[in-house]
């Protein structure tokens, strides 16, 4: 399968070797952890190489994969702590007033007044909702809360206006 390395989105982390027949136990970033279940393939690691699923289970909030090819505690245990990916056309479609966290870095940041203020670097969630930090024009960085009271609007593929910050 061909790909384009920068179309893939960290989706979790492989955290360990589970058993004796090379099945691995995963981590997973989503909100909606049932999505897992779509996934017939996904990369993993710096290399982004493809492992097709065989078979998954849900284990608390983890999954347990077993991957194609992967069949010794050994060869599961040299995939701990490697990065899992997904490309983006394995995302399902969201509403009109929904988004990926992927489709929203690097967007335009811009107040009411339509200046340019900075531009979105990551997002974060420490436990109490989701956190943009932005890159200002300046160079700093700031966070903001991922809010209503906060962000006025977003136009996918184009800019988030933001309400007015101090400085």
């Amino acid at each position: 399968m061909t790909f384009e390395k920068e179309n893939l989105i960290c989706v979790g982390i492989l955290l360990e070797a589970k058993g004796l027949k090379g099945e691995v136990l995963i981590k997973y970033f989503a909100e909606n952890p049932s999505t897992f279940s779509d996934y017939s393939y996904f990369f993993l690691g710096k290399e982004k190489k493809e492992y097709k699923v065989s078979n998954f289970s849900t284990r608390k909030e983890h999954f347990l994969v077993k991957l194609h090819g992967v069949d010794r505690r050994t060869e599961a245990e040299a995939l701990k702590g490697k990065e899992v990916f997904i490309e983006n056309l394995q995302l399902k479609k969201l509403g009109d007033d929904a988004w990926y966290h992927n489709q929203l870095i690097g967007l335009a940041v811009e107040n009411s007044s339509d200046q340019r203020v900075g531009s979105i670097a990551a997002i974060y969630n420490f436990g109490a909702g989701d956190i943009l930090e932005i890159k200002l024009t300046n160079n700093k960085l700031e966070m903001i809360p991922f809010t209503k009271d906060f962000v006025l609007e977003i136009i996918l593929n184009d800019k988030i206006i933001i309400a007015e910050m101090d400085s």
